[in-house]
């Protein structure tokens, strides 16, 4: 995104998406279950699930908690079908999985949540990412409690 269209969006009642009325978020809360280290990057995706103004898209699979209607379920069986999604979204919000870096590497705006004790690819102070230009770190400031992350999310949500 140039940063004529960042100036362009920011000066609309915000959000509104490139791609149409509503801004499309692709959201995901958990990686691989057979992780090591799932229980600290995973998180209960309620927050998410009530983001208000936008149009939810699931990027997760593989979870047994229960998705809203009102979120989209698209098929996410290959990595070219995720990619596929991917590329329709205007951004992603997600812990710390594959879909953060997919996303990332595609360009796209990418928010990571990220837990206290962060993998060592975020573990460098700040909300910027110095692999990826289109991160931005949302960092759990309390082991366990990730309240104070949503409310920065969807405050920064505001104004995207």
């Amino acid at each position: 995104m140039s940063q004529t269209n960042c100036i362009f969006i920011a000066n609309l009642m915000p959000p509104y998406s490139l791609q149409g009325d509503v801004l499309r978020v692709g959201i995901r809360w958990a990686g691989n279950p057979q992780f090591e280290h799932e229980q600290h990057r995973a998180f209960n995706p309620a927050p998410l699930f009530a983001l208000h103004g936008v149009d939810l898209v699931s990027l997760q699979r593989d979870s047994d908690v229960a998705i809203p209607n009102h979120i989209e379920q698209p098929d996410l069986s290959s990595w070219e079908a995720t990619r596929q999604i991917i590329e329709s979204l205007d951004m992603v919000i997600t812990s710390c999985t594959s879909v953060a870096h997919m996303a990332a590497a595609m360009g796209k705006p990418a928010w990571v949540i990220v837990p206290v004790l962060p993998y060592y690819l975020w573990a460098l102070p700040g909300e910027l990412s110095p692999l990826y230009e289109s991160v931005r770190l949302f960092r759990q400031t309390k082991k366990g409690t990730w309240d104070d992350v949503f409310l920065r999310v969807a405050d920064s949500l505001k104004w995207f």
